[in-house]
């Protein structure tokens, strides 16, 4: 598997080079000019099946394209004018189907040359980087088809099943026996970067907005009284204008709908911006094994309140070393447990399966609202410095950016290594002390907390993280929890001791992911 995975990893590496000067420089400009009409016959061929695609869907719903509709020096029957639109489309279908042909016995002869011409690892190099041009190409297709077909079609018209397949094929992911209907597609292809507008209470409104004003107050007081009228004169000027938007409020309530819907749970994909709806009986039982785990353990009663307090008196201890505001932010009133649930990992199953068997989820405990919460985002904060070292990288950009110019000498391999589980596995008491021990003996960051209350703090917010979960309440054991703002914190702190004490010749690690 690991031997996989470098191939994979030094493909993908390769195809970010510049690939014609090295087929030029490797195989000569014959081989060249073969590659670059096999690009071009790849993005035509696959141009015309989104073409075809279109074609069918305007067959379908009787529309009529621009190219096919008749222009007549008479006026006829909008009824004639579709079955003449037909035709043309019809024609075009077939011409279309034809040079589709053409081109796939084309490209069939020239990737069978092409292969005998380049070393297994190159032409699987190539064929990643012509998959990549497509990915954008693609992208641009569906987007343009998708704005003509809702031009072409009437206002009261504009769901159908074929045009959810151009639109939302990519963002809705339903494993569940629960059949979709129309309304209920089209409100979900939104995915999550579309919020839906609530109805506007327009008091609560007028109130956050005096809260706002109230909360910049402190800040303006070297302001003049007439500029902070004009200030609370636009914040009101704005409140107006935001409060008589009129929003449309049908997508809301079928998205209500499917959420009280017992039968099904729409889950968050994992990685990319999609929506996973599973059976609800099937979500359960994923979750409860992830539950069962060794890592977490079965709590008689919730301990909310109890850590709200201890919360609260360590919050008092280092009053003097935070800000009023800020005191009064971290500082917990009305706290809840945190939230258990899962992300549909649906990256690690086959393109457009249904199958939920094995489907995996990821573990996260969402902690907004209780008691730790922002006194975590405050540490981690503090902390992120730490979380840095010369073996960190943010993307795969930077990482590309670095090794772009190295030459691995001879007899060393590249190798790619995961981190199984890292969040849960990591030792909170060890990770901890590393910290305490890099802020105040190696003086790596400021700070005017004592060390106890640092560590008092720490633990609160990480040690015996306690959670719901269908009405029952857990703890995490050990290592630290998806969806803490301190889990990113503490994994890269204990990563980079861990690489720092290895020292490899290269090496490279985003999170749980290291490449040496």
């Amino acid at each position: 598997m690991n031997s996989l995975l470098v191939f994979i990893f030094c493909i993908k590496l390769y195809a970010r080079i510049n690939i014609y000067h090295y087929i030029l420089e490797k195989y000569g400009q014959e081989t060249l000019k073969l590659f670059r009409k096999i690009e071009n016959i790849t993005i035509k061929l696959e141009k015309i099946k989104h073409d075809l695609k279109f074609l069918i869907i305007c067959k379908k719903e009787k529309l009529i394209p621009t190219f096919a509709n008749p222009k007549l020096s008479i006026h006829v029957k909008k009824k004639i004018k579709v079955k003449i639109a037909k035709i043309i489309i019809e024609v075009e279908l077939e011409n279309k189907h034809r040079t589709k042909n053409a081109f796939k016995h084309e490209l069939r002869a020239l990737l069978s040359k092409l292969e005998n011409l380049t070393s297994f690892f190159i032409y699987k190099v190539l064929q990643y980087r012509i998959r990549n041009l497509l990915q954008n190409k693609i992208k641009q297709w569906n987007t343009i088809h998708t704005k003509k077909l809702m031009k072409l079609r009437p206002a009261d018209n504009l769901i159908s099943n074929a045009y959810r397949e151009v639109f939302a094929k990519n963002v809705i992911h339903n494993f569940s026996n629960y059949p979709l209907s129309n309304e209920e597609l089209a409100a979900l292809s939104y995915s999550l970067d579309y919020h839906i507008p609530s109805k506007t209470d327009k008091i609560k409104l007028e109130a956050d907005f005096e809260s706002f004003y109230q909360q910049i107050t402190p800040h303006m007081s070297e302001i003049s009284e007439d500029t902070k009228l004009a200030i609370k004169s636009k914040s009101l000027s704005i409140y107006r204008q935001y409060s008589n938007i009129k929003t449309p409020y049908k997508d809301q309530n079928i998205i209500n709908n499917l959420v009280q819907n017992k039968n099904i749970v729409l889950l968050k994909q994992d990685k990319g911006r999609g929506i996973v709806i599973l059976n609800r009986n099937s979500y359960d039982e994923k979750c409860n094994k992830l539950i069962n785990d060794d890592k977490f353990v079965k709590l008689n009663q919730d301990p909310t309140s109890k850590l709200e307090g201890q919360v609260q008196r360590a919050l008092r201890n280092v009053k003097s070393s935070l800000a009023e505001q800020e005191y009064r932010k971290l500082y917990p009133q009305g706290s809840k447990p945190a939230q258990f649930y899962g992300t549909a990992k649906i990256h690690k199953i086959p393109l457009e399966s249904t199958d939920d068997n094995h489907l995996p989820l990821r573990p996260i405990i969402s902690n907004i609202g209780t008691a730790t919460y922002h006194t975590s985002k405050y540490l981690a904060t503090l902390l992120s410095p730490l979380s840095k070292s010369i073996y960190t990288i943010d993307s795969t950009k930077d990482f590309i950016s670095y090794i772009k110019d190295m030459v691995i000498p001879e007899n060393y391999s590249l190798v790619s290594f995961d981190v199984e589980s890292l969040f849960t596995n990591v030792p909170l008491d060890y990770t901890v002390d590393l910290i305490l021990d890099r802020v105040y003996n190696k003086k790596d960051i400021q700070t005017t907390i004592k060390q106890n209350d640092l560590k008092k703090l720490l633990m609160l917010c990480t040690k015996n993280v306690h959670f719901k979960f269908n009405g029952n309440t857990y703890i995490q054991a050990d290592g630290v929890s998806m969806g803490s703002p301190l889990g990113p914190v503490f994994a890269n702190i204990y990563m980079v001791k861990i690489e720092s004490e290895l020292i490899p010749t290269l090496s490279k690690h985003y999170v749980d992911d290291t490449i040496t």
